[in-house]
């Protein structure tokens, strides 16, 4: 058996909430090693406590991945830490399985994941294993990188006021070390940082498959009306009230480490994205305000999530992180979304596009907290009582109630802001200031004029998001309809193929563009399969392969008929924005500030 992942966790997690430091191994096994019975196992359980009688477990195990989860503990144990939880869980392919386990340290914990698998391929292979020597190893990795009791609490302390831990006293910090003052150096800097923080100020995370960076903004843009000092990661950056700290996907647990360990904010909203979850858990312990937007096809098929039902368990560890004083906002009219509160202790308050429906309306007659859309307004329900906040085609994220799922991401933010007592009125008036375009909304739904013609960007990447594409283009008027779309590669063929019959049923005109970073083969193969699409689709839609996405652009606006819509699927919203920024415009809304941060490559 062979390692080919390992992964560490640091925060709740999609394996536990509760249990932050666990380390999951991705293990690939020969059809023999799977194929091990019990007598098999009980022969090596034997070989084991030969080498050290407490790693002699083995009677209740049932496959090989069983002992090296044990092992792994045990020796751990050996060296002084305590660990004790494992799990072993397959995935779809029958040769691989993950192994996730406890770590008190987590270089420690990465060197017995790795130990143990050495250690049980030996014995399967009849060959001499010196374990005496990798406890060693362990120990002395425990002697260097432990912290004691005492500094832990001078740290966290420091942490919760904002001081960086390199500023602190160095004689008070190794106040516990002994005579390990490397320490100072391998613990404080390298080992709590990665851990979760506790929280200190208001915390609202956003989840979900689209609407999550909208969301995200907006609750931002309410929380600095009012008056909070906002703190905000999204898939675009990190922001400081309103500065760009840094750009790039900063939906991760170390970017929201970066908000919370902030001095200068009072308030952080944070974008929960699939990526960071798997890879490493929530840069969190606990959140006031949790939201879950939707739950649709996306990226399956990657780090063993292959089901739509085990994307939702992966976005339903960040409603259960929510205080139990705390509230979760949740989707009624998503199935997936909505069967997440069973597992809730805390508030739930419910949003849907239909008033109506029987889940949502018998929700708020028990007088819980919930946001709907009735007679052209945007309502909120308490204790029964129903208070109308705003008509929809007066907030510009609307697009004049044409955009169902813009309406859709405003509910959640009013939940959230009423749910932490902001005042109504600076809730309309934000609304009425939150204009969509490059400033509030990279990348969502940016369209500027041009003479003769319009120009959406976008970073629409799956089904749902070209769905949503689809019934607001349904109701533009325009000559011409063309669309400069892209496939992400990290998707299954499948959804590529749905992709491009989506697009066929939007628009009158397609060039295929490509991401930079693509290889020609990946190229080709994506093409290939939007082009499938499109054709089961409509069969003589007129499609160019253009690569380069300024180069699609140019050639889109080089042939604009009178009256065109075009639509630019963005791969650096940035980039797009500012080569559009070349061609004479009459929007008000083409200026995008902080292009210096742009990767400038076209």
């Amino acid at each position: 058996m062979e390692i080919i992942k390992t992964r560490v966790m640091r925060g709740p997690n999609y394996w536990s909430i509760h249990r932050h430091r666990l380390i999951v191994l991705t293990i690939q096994l020969t059809e023999k090693e799977k194929a091990l019975e019990a007598t098999a196992l009980n022969g090596l359980g034997n070989k084991l406590e030969k080498l050290k009688p407490s790693l002699y477990h083995l009677k209740a195990y049932k496959s090989v991945l069983d002992v090296v989860a044990q092992v792994a503990i045990e020796i751990q144990c050996l060296a002084g830490m305590d660990c004790a939880h494992t799990v072993v869980q397959s995935t779809a392919q029958p040769l691989v399985a993950k192994v996730i386990f406890s770590y008190t340290i987590e270089r420690a914990g990465i060197y017995a994941g790795r130990t143990a698998v050495n250690l049980v391929n030996a014995l399967l292979e009849e060959q001499p294993f010196q374990l005496s020597t990798a406890v060693h190893r362990l120990k002395k990795i425990h002697e260097r990188d432990s912290i004691s009791p005492e500094v832990q609490v001078i740290v966290y302390d420091a942490i919760k006021r904002g001081i960086p831990v390199t500023q602190l006293d160095r004689d008070t910090l190794l106040f516990g070390f002994g005579a390990n003052q490397h320490v100072f150096r391998r613990g404080i800097d390298n080992r709590f940082p990665t851990d979760p923080l506790p929280a200190r100020i208001p915390l609202v995370a956003v989840t979900g498959t689209n609407g999550k960076t909208t969301t995200t903004r907006l609750i931002a843009h309410f929380a600095s009306y009012a008056n909070y000092q906002v703190g905000m990661t999204t898939t675009d950056g990190i922001y400081i009230q309103d500065e760009l700290v840094d750009v790039g996907d900063c939906s991760g647990p170390q970017s929201a480490r970066v908000v919370l360990k902030n001095p200068d904010i009072n308030f952080a909203v944070l974008e929960c994205a699939r990526g960071g979850i798997l890879r490493a858990g929530l840069g969190f312990d606990y959140c006031n305000v949790s939201v879950v937007t939707n739950i649709s096809r996306d990226h399956l098929g990657m780090d063993d999530i292959d089901t739509i039902k085990e994307l939702a368990s992966v976005k339903a560890v960040v409603p259960r992180t929510t205080f139990p004083t705390g509230c979760a906002v949740l989707n009624a009219d998503d199935e997936l979304v909505y069967q997440m509160a069973e597992r809730l202790c805390c508030e739930v308050a419910l949003f849907s596009m239909h008033a109506e429906s029987k889940r949502f309306r018998m929700h708020v007659e028990r007088g819980k907290l919930g946001a709907t859309v009735e007679n052209g307004h945007f309502v909120l329900y308490k204790n029964r009582e129903k208070i109308p906040l705003i008509k929809v085609k007066d907030v510009p994220l609307t697009f004049e109630g044409k955009s169902d799922c813009m309406t859709q991401n405003i509910l959640p933010a009013l939940l959230t802001g009423f749910f932490l007592k902001m005042p109504l009125e600076d809730m309309r008036i934000a609304l009425k200031k939150f204009i969509p375009s490059p400033r509030f909304t990279p990348g969502r739904m940016n369209s500027f004029r041009f003479k003769g013609f319009t120009v959406l960007v976008d970073y629409a990447h799956n089904e749902a998001g070209y769905q949503e594409l689809k019934k607001y283009a349904d109701q533009l008027k325009a000559s011409v309809k063309v669309g400069i779309i892209a496939a992400v590669a990290d998707r299954v063929d499948e959804d590529m193929v749905n992709l491009g019959k989506l697009a066929a049923a939007i628009f009158d005109e397609i060039i295929i563009r490509h991401d930079r970073d693509l290889n020609e083969d990946t190229k080709e193969k994506m093409t290939s399969l939007l082009l499938q699409g499109i054709r089961q689709t409509h069969e003589s839609l007129p499609v160019q392969v253009i690569s380069n996405e300024f180069e699609a652009i140019k050639k889109a606006i080089d042939q604009v008929q009178k009256g065109s819509w075009i639509f630019v699927n963005a791969e650096n919203v940035y980039d797009t924005i500012a080569y559009l920024s070349e061609y004479p415009s009459t929007s008000v809304h083409l200026e995008a500030p902080q292009f210096s941060h742009r990767r400038g490559v076209f």
